[in-house]
Formats: C-alpha cells, structure tokens, sequence
C-alpha cells in the first residue's frame, strides 16, 4: 500500500465525488509533513492547493512527500487576522473543493475568519474529541499560545455545529475519533443530523475500543458525567487547577457553557 493510499478515506471520497463542478482545490492547515486526510488530493497532479505549516524544519519533508509543483507551501504559523491575507497571497479560490485545519490551538477562531470570506465545499476539522456535546468548549486566540501537548486545545464538536451552521455547513461525521467531516448545505443537502448519534458512532461509544488514545485515558470520566453543570465544573476545574499533563491555565484562556 502506497503512503498516499493508505490515507484515502472512503467517506471523504464518497462526498467528494457528489460535487458537481470541482475546482481541485484543496487547503491544508496544520499540513505536518504531509501524511493526513487530504493528503492524497494533494499529491495528485491534476490538483491545487496550499499546504501551512508552522515549524519551518518540516518543510523539505513536507515539500518531498506532496511532491507537487501545483501545491504552494506557506512556512508559518497562522492566526485569526492573519489567515486570509496568507490566502490572499496565494490566490485561493473562494470556494475550494475542501479545506482542513488541524493548528492544535484556537483553530475555532482562525475557522471564523475563513468562513467570512471564504466558502470550502467541504471541511475537515480536528476537535477536543474528549468533552462530548451538549458542552460548548472553545481555546480563544492568544498570541501566546503554545500546544503543550496537553488536553487543553482546540473545541468540542458542540461548539463546532454552533459556529459552522451559521454559515451554511452541517456536521456529517467524525473519523479516526477527532476529525469531522461537515458539508456545504447548498451542495450536500445534509442538514438535521442528529450531533449525538455522530459523537457516540464516531468516538463516545468507542472510547474502550480506542487503543491508539491512552493518552486520553485521565478524563475519560467526562463521558461518563450526566449531569452536564457538573461536568464542566470538572472541566473547568481540570484545565485551571488540575490539568496532569500540561501547566493549568487561565479561566479567562477558554470559553465553556
């Protein structure tokens, strides 16, 4: 199996495949050196894109294992007022085929901006897969920001669907237990899911099974809490008092309701 194909995901190709008029434009944001969910769009010939990627000692890793010349790579880490000018830069159409984002951080709030200005057809989205729904968790934007490998990243699937709705989109799955995958209604006509089942298929229910996630393994409880103001009690308590794997942080850091 060759790297690229081992990264195709059916459900992703399924949707894609239902476009009716493809620009082959694909955005990566947080590329890594490559190997993701979108990583085979990008390396075939025929398509376009952008790659972004934050620690430049990535970058020849990242440019061999794309090896397109239609793909731009941008070194440089991102922020909420800065997105769209990068992509401005690089003359990304306003509506690319799909767009994903994995930053590790305020991810919600570099999404807001892009959707003002732009439309993806489809979105990949890593999320705290750890605090499940109907809590709204969201890591606001600090220049100070540092991923320091702990829990403390990213927004709940939850907080997720509130902003994504508004502008046109709907959660449809989540796959390798962190990412969704959420559609342009316009196109996809896949509004009225029900954000609990998705959850529960694509991680709550499986949370024994998911032997690739030990590190999760500290607040697995929050799955388990019914009552919903005590679990963001716990939360809340966690990232600012007890947080095991990572330096507590500010209650002002982080928006949960």
């Amino acid at each position: 199996m060759s790297l690229e194909t081992k990264y195709f995901n059916t459900l992703l190709i399924e949707f894609y495949s239902k476009i009716e008029n493809p620009n082959n434009y694909f955005i990566d944001i947080g590329a890594s050196d490559g190997p993701g969910p979108i990583f085979p769009f990008l390396k075939a010939k025929y398509n376009y894109g952008l790659c972004i990627e934050g620690r430049d000692f990535l970058y020849e890793q990242l440019k061999n294992n794309i090896n397109n010349t239609n793909v731009d790579i941008h070194i440089g880490f991102v922020y909420p007022h800065t997105i769209n000018s990068i992509f401005k830069k690089y003359n990304v159409p306003a509506e690319p085929d799909i767009l994903k984002i994995d930053i590790d951080g305020y991810d919600l709030d570099v999404l807001k901006n892009i959707l003002e200005e732009y439309k993806p057809k489809i979105i990949i989205a890593e999320i705290n897969e750890k605090i499940p729904p109907p809590i709204y968790f969201e890591v606001k934007y600090s220049e100070i920001y540092n991923f320091d490998s702990s829990h403390f990243y990213g927004f709940s699937i939850q907080a997720g669907k509130e902003v994504i709705e508004p502008y046109g989109y709907t959660i449809v799955s989540i796959f390798d237990g962190n990412n969704i995958i959420c559609l342009r209604n316009d196109i996809f006509n896949k509004e009225n899911l029900d954000l609990n089942i998705i959850y529960k298929v694509g991680y709550g229910e499986n949370i024994e099974k998911i032997t690739d996630c030990p590190w999760n393994e500290d607040v697995n409880i929050w799955l388990r809490l019914k009552d919903i103001e005590l679990l963001k009690e716990e939360i809340i308590y966690y990232y600012t008092q007890l947080n095991f794997r990572g330096s507590p942080v500010s209650r002002d850091s982080f928006i949960i309701k």
